[in-house]
C-alpha cells in the first residue's frame, strides 16, 4: 500500500522524518532515493503459494509441500544480500478477526513461521533472521 502512487510521498516523508527504511516492493529503491534502506535489495513473499494459503488443510497436515514452496522461495535470495522475506503472521484477536480478511491465512503463517522445521530450512540455506531494528542499526551480524 505503501508504493501505491497516493500514499508514496507521505510514506517518503514518514521514512525521512524518522529514519526508517521501508518495504522495498516492485523494486523501488530503483525509481526513488531510500537512503534509510540499509542495503535491503531483495524483496520475496515468502508466504503467497498454494499449499500455504491452503486453508482445508493446516500446516501439520500439508507440511511437505508448504516447506517445499518456502524452499523454492529462499533458494532465490541472492548470497551476502538482505532481502526481505515478507510475512503476515498475527495474533488474531477480536479486532482483528473482524477487521481483516486475512486473519485466518495469518495464524497459519505463525504456525509456520514457528516450526522447527523452518528453522531447520532456514539454517540448512544459511538464511540468518533479523529485524528492521537490527539493519538499521548497522549491526547486522551474518552467520555463515
Amino acid at each position: 500500500m505503501h508504493t501505491f502512487p497516493e500514499n508514496l510521498a507521505i510514506t517518503q516523508r514518514i521514512a525521512e522524518k524518522y529514519q526508517l527504511c521501508f518495504r522495498n516492493a516492485f523494486d523501488l529503491e530503483k525509481q526513488i532515493n531510500l537512503p534509510y534502506q540499509k542495503n535491503i535489495s531483495g524483496f520475496l513473499d515468502l508466504m503467497n503459494y498454494p499449499s500455504i494459503r491452503d486453508l482445508n488443510q493446516s500446516f501439520a497436515e500439508n507440511m511437505a509441500a508448504c516447506l517445499a514452496e518456502i524452499q523454492s522461495v529462499v533458494e532465490q535470495v541472492e548470497d551476502d544480500e538482505v532481502t526481505e522475506l515478507m510475512v503476515h503472521p498475527a495474533f488474531v484477536d477480536e479486532s482483528l478477526y473482524f477487521g481483516s480478511s486475512f486473519h485466518l491465512q495469518r495464524t497459519k503463517e505463525v504456525a509456520i513461521l514457528c516450526a522447527e522445521q523452518l528453522k531447520n530450512l532456514l539454517d540448512e540455506q544459511e538464511i540468518t533472521l533479523c529485524n528492521y531494528q537490527e539493519i538499521s542499526a548497522g549491526h547486522l551480524i551474518v552467520n555463515h
